[in-house]
């Protein structure tokens, strides 16, 4: 036998027919029976290293062997399957057997599909805009008299309330002028009260001279003189009261140039600017500006419209908003003014709502989101904008019949923001597939 070169004086072990020997491989392979390398007598434990092909084609050789074996087996499993299908129909092996066929059952894909039913609902077709949230009252607060700033007693960010007192202004020199205009009311008091004395005087005097001329015992020069008298004491009292009168209105006004040196927020609100600190003189004329209030409790939320929208659009209209970076920031409203005039520039007209804000949830100079409601549908027959496919022959709908899509045109009507109105095609409780497999 020739000997391969790269297994020289190697030697194998096989055994055929229940009797072992010993030989040398063929070339470049080995025998498929062989079952494993002998060691040399005199390397006992020599083990030689067996190439790749080698171990490759051994491998298939072993396969190939193996096959008729497995073969066997798989003809003796439908042998008794067929003798047991030949047993009674109430035999332990027919049982068997169904049970086999129940448990092994033939490999079906069905696919499942996203669907939503045809409904009926209130379709809205809105319009988006940005919008602006601004206060509904913004008011820079100046003093109504001249003086240096006393003490400042809010800050930015106060919320503040109606007639809560803001800043001071040094009271002194109103508080002198205060009491200079009433101690002229008191000298304008007693004036007119020695008046009344001298005209009640003149006349008794001028009725006395009116006897006496009566009685033929009077003069007439006397007489003339008291009624006199009499007339330039009403007149002096005349004159007395009107001074009263002048000094109890300068003493009015003297009291309210002290309250005015209090300046008061004159609606709840928020400051949002202050501008004077304490020390710091405040004039009435030319003003000098000491805080900004806004009010917030009432906000306008103010957005523009293209002027296409100027049917849609009118007093009432329903809209919704959402402010970001605002917790629950979402809100509804209506449309409170359409203002009449069209900006050139962009061919737009402003619109205002108006937004109760009791809790301050929003405050001046916020965006919000706004959607308004140009058209509204009661009552629709709607599907997903989803479930619907344009094409150059119209729309089309996936109707899911009997577990399966089918395409089917479908007719419709308005297109609101993420749903439609169906006016043929589809029936109320149908099924429309949305997309892919879920």
């Amino acid at each position: 036998m020739t000997t391969c070169k790269h297994m020289k004086d190697k030697w194998l072990s096989t055994e055929e027919g229940g009797v072992s020997r010993t030989s040398k491989p063929g070339r470049c392979g080995w025998d498929a029976t062989a079952a494993r390398l002998l060691p040399r007598p005199s390397e006992p434990h020599f083990r030689p290293r067996l190439s790749v092909r080698f171990r490759e084609r051994a491998a298939f050789r072993g396969v190939r062997r193996s096959f008729p074996t497995v073969a066997a087996a798989v003809g003796l499993a439908v042998l008794a399957v067929g003798l047991a299908g030949c047993s009674e129909p109430g035999s332990n092996a027919g049982a068997a057997t169904i049970s086999a066929t129940e448990t092994l059952p033939e490999p079906t894909t069905q696919p499942d599909f996203v669907s939503v039913p045809v409904e009926r609902a209130t379709l809205r077709q809105t319009a988006p805009a940005v919008g602006t949230i601004r206060a509904r009252q913004v008011t820079k607060l100046g003093p109504q008299v001249s003086g240096r700033v006393s003490e400042v007693l809010v800050d930015v960010g106060d919320h503040v309330t109606r007639g809560q007192v803001l800043v001071r202004l040094d009271p002194a020199f109103f508080a002198l002028e205060v009491e200079q205009n009433r101690a002229a009311v008191e000298a304008a008091r007693g004036a007119l009260a020695a008046a009344e004395v001298t005209v009640e005087t003149a006349r008794r005097e001028k009725e006395r001279q009116a006897g006496l001329i009566a009685s033929g015992a009077g003069s007439t020069k006397e007489h003339d003189d008291a009624v006199s008298a009499y007339d330039r004491a009403v007149a002096d009292r005349a004159e007395q009261a009107g001074k009263l009168a002048e000094a109890v209105k300068r003493l009015e006004w003297a009291q309210q140039r002290l309250v005015e040196t209090e300046i008061r927020a004159p609606y709840d609100g928020v400051i949002t600017a202050r501008l004077v600190d304490p020390g710091e003189p405040a004039t009435s004329a030319p003003v000098t500006h000491l805080l900004e209030i806004q009010e917030v409790g009432t906000l306008y939320l103010e957005f523009a419209l293209p002027q296409e929208l100027l049917e849609s659009v009118a007093v009432g209209t329903g809209l919704e908003f959402n402010v970001d970076g605002v917790p629950d920031g979402a809100g509804t409203g209506s449309v409170a003014v359409v203002f009449p005039a069209i900006d050139e520039a962009t061919r737009s007209f402003r619109c205002r709502a108006v937004l109760e804000n009791p809790a301050h949830k929003y405050g001046p100079g916020l965006l919000a989101r706004v959607r308004v409601v140009t058209h509204e549908v009661a009552d629709a027959l709607v599907v997903p904008r989803a479930a619907l496919t344009p094409g150059a022959g119209g729309w089309t709908a996936q109707v899911l019949e009997h577990g399966r899509p089918v395409t089917r045109a479908v007719t419709v009507g308005r297109v609101g923001d993420d749903r439609a109105e169906v006016l043929g095609g589809l029936a109320e409780g149908e099924r429309v597939v949305l997309g892919g497999r879920s």
